[in-house]
């Protein structure tokens, strides 16, 4: 399994994979976020489509 994987991997090699990974999700979200950017962008500019956004106050429900 996983888990018996990871409990025989040393101190060291456990921080560069648990190093590693956070650095995937931040760049994965860091896209993700790039790319909802660019898709609003374009939903909004084909006027096709009304975009609403929350106001802060909203959000926070």
């Amino acid at each position: 399994t996983n888990e018996l994987f990871w409990d025989e991997l040393s101190d060291e090699q456990r921080a560069i994979i648990s190093e590693a990974m956070m650095e995937a999700t931040r760049f994965a979200r860091l896209k993700a976020d790039e790319l909802n950017k660019s898709y609003l962008q374009r939903i909004r500019s084909s006027g096709m489509i009304a975009v609403h956004e929350l106001t802060p106050e909203q959000r926070k429900k």
